[in-house]
C-alpha cells in the first residue's frame, strides 16, 4: 500500500480548520481557538493540576496509611519476638537454677557425709 505522490503534493494536507491561526483579527486573551483551554504557563495549564490534586491527596494519604500499617506490623512482629526471646531465656534459667538446687540438695544428702 502506497501513498500517490498527488495527495502528498495536496497543499492543504494535515491542517485543521479550529487549529490554524487567524491574523487577521489581533490577539486577545480570551479569544482562544475551538478546543483550547486557557493556561498559565507555555508547560500547560494549572487546571489539570488543580483537577488532580484531590486524588493525588487521596493515593498520598493511602500510602503514607499503608506505610504506617507496615511499620506498626513489624513493631508489633519485633516485640512479640522480643518477648519469645525473653520467654525462653527465663524458662532456661529457671530450669538450670533448679538442677543446681536438686544437685546440691543430693550432694549434701549423699555425697557430703561419706567424705568424713
Amino acid at each position: 500500500m502506497s501513498i500517490s505522490l498527488s495527495v502528498l503534493e495536496n497543499q492543504n494536507f494535515g491542517f485543521l480548520p479550529s487549529t490554524k491561526a487567524d491574523t487577521s483579527r489581533p490577539l486577545l486573551q480570551d479569544n482562544n481557538p475551538v478546543g483550547t483551554l486557557p493556561a498559565q504557563s507555555s508547560k500547560g495549564g494549572s487546571w489539570i493540576s488543580d483537577l488532580a490534586e484531590p486524588f493525588n491527596a487521596y493515593f498520598r494519604s493511602l500510602e503514607n496509611q499503608r506505610l504506617r500499617d507496615f511499620s506498626l506490623e513489624r513493631d508489633r512482629q519485633e516485640q512479640t519476638s522480643r518477648i519469645a526471646l525473653e520467654n525462653i531465656r527465663t524458662k532456661t534459667a529457671i530450669q538450670i537454677a533448679t538442677a543446681l538446687v536438686f544437685g546440691a540438695i543430693l550432694f549434701t544428702a549423699f555425697g557430703g557425709k561419706g567424705g568424713k
